[in-house]
């Protein structure tokens, strides 16, 4: 009878303290494996930092403390600027990015377009621009909307000139538009000084003009591209034959 009972008070006393030994056990695995190891730094994020490390101590190891620009760093673009230019006839707008008209507004005729009835006629739509440009120097084409480029203005005799300025293929760029005064007409010039034989300003012109006619439609019909070559007569192409290529 003592037997059984003391064995019974072993079973029981197994019964109470031994399920959690296992149960603490189980918990300490379950909290080792839940550790976050997401921030744990990796070869690439190493080798990031000791590249940054290694340019700020080369950027402050210039006379004194003074930082220099290292190699890596991006160079500072120059902001867009939009200029303005008015004439008797119409109102210009120029910006600097891509070095093209924006807006043209014909003052001396207004618009009858639906919704903007007495105000002066925009030939270009809005958020568009009146052309393209690109500079072809020897095997490379570039955009000039890629190239940072400065806006001055200058007054003459025959009209107003908006002159942009800058450096494209390791070349000095300068392009002018003159405005001839009493008239619609803008003449463009570039000069790329050391720019191989053959170079060419490339011109891409606006896929429609906004119509300021009240049948919108069928003034787009009868939109054309006018051209004259060297002396001959002017000659016209629809928007609609033109090669889109």
């Amino acid at each position: 009878m003592d037997k059984r009972f003391f064995l019974a008070l072993l079973l029981t006393a197994i019964v109470i303290i031994a399920p959690p030994l296992f149960l603490q056990r189980g918990g300490v695995q379950r909290a080792t494996s839940g550790i976050d190891t997401s921030h744990a730094p990796n070869r690439a994020d190493t080798a990031s930092k000791q590249a940054t490390a290694s340019s700020v101590a080369a950027a402050t190891q210039n006379g004194g403390g003074a930082v220099v620009q290292t190699q890596n760093a991006p160079a500072v673009e120059a902001a867009v600027e939009t200029t303005t230019v008015d004439t008797r006839l119409a109102r210009y707008g120029f910006t600097s990015q891509g070095a093209v008209p924006i807006s043209v507004a014909l003052d001396s005729y207004p618009s009858r377009r639906p919704g903007a009835a007495n105000t002066a006629a925009q030939l270009v739509p809005a958020k568009a621009a009146l052309a393209h440009l690109r500079l072809a120097l020897g095997a490379d084409t570039i955009s000039l909307d890629t190239v940072s480029l400065r806006g001055q203005t200058t007054s003459g005799a025959a009209g107003p000139t908006v002159t942009y300025s800058g450096i494209v293929a390791g070349r000095p760029l300068t392009l002018a538009y003159s405005v001839v005064a009493d008239s619609f007409l803008l003449r463009v010039a570039a000069t790329v000084a050391g720019a191989p034989q053959g170079s060419a300003l490339l011109l891409a012109l606006p896929r429609t003009l906004q119509s300021n006619e009240p049948d919108t439609l069928e003034d787009m019909r009868h939109l054309a591209v006018c051209f004259r070559i060297k002396s001959a007569d002017t000659e016209s192409v629809a928007f609609s034959k033109l090669d889109s290529a």
